[in-house]
């Protein structure tokens, strides 16, 4: 239990701390010197936070634009997906040396050779 409750006022501390630098991650993870606190048994279950520190990170929550938010996350964490898709396939292809069907086309696309690709390809085919 004295791990977990460590553990809340750390995330405590850190929150605190993004409301300082105002959202940015620009800080350093604060000490308190728990083990110490917890040894005379003064360890607090939660961090008390400044008023004016609090309604600072209000007024910073309420005029962000939750909505536009989530959708650049959306965004970043599709580019991630192809990233990651890309990398299991060339993985494969050193691995294994082969790739799934229609995987070129997918490649293609992801390096943005796609039109190149499909202009090889019927230009192979037609002096067949």
């Amino acid at each position: 239990m004295m791990t977990l409750n460590a553990n809340s006022l750390t995330l405590q501390c850190c929150m605190q701390e993004v409301m300082r630098v105002e959202g940015d991650n620009c800080y350093k993870i604060p000490h308190m010197k728990k083990a110490k606190l917890a040894a005379v048994g003064m360890l607090p279950e939660v961090v008390c936070v400044d008023r004016d520190l609090f309604d600072d990170g209000c007024r910073l929550l309420s005029a962000t634009d939750i909505d536009k938010k989530i959708d650049e996350l959306a965004l970043e964490v599709a580019q991630a997906m192809d990233m990651s898709e890309f990398s299991s396939q060339m993985e494969k292809l050193s691995v294994d040396g082969e790739l799934e069907d229609d995987i070129d086309l997918d490649l293609a696309l992801l390096l943005g050779i796609d039109q190149l690709l499909q202009c090889m390809f019927r230009v192979f085919h037609w002096s067949d």
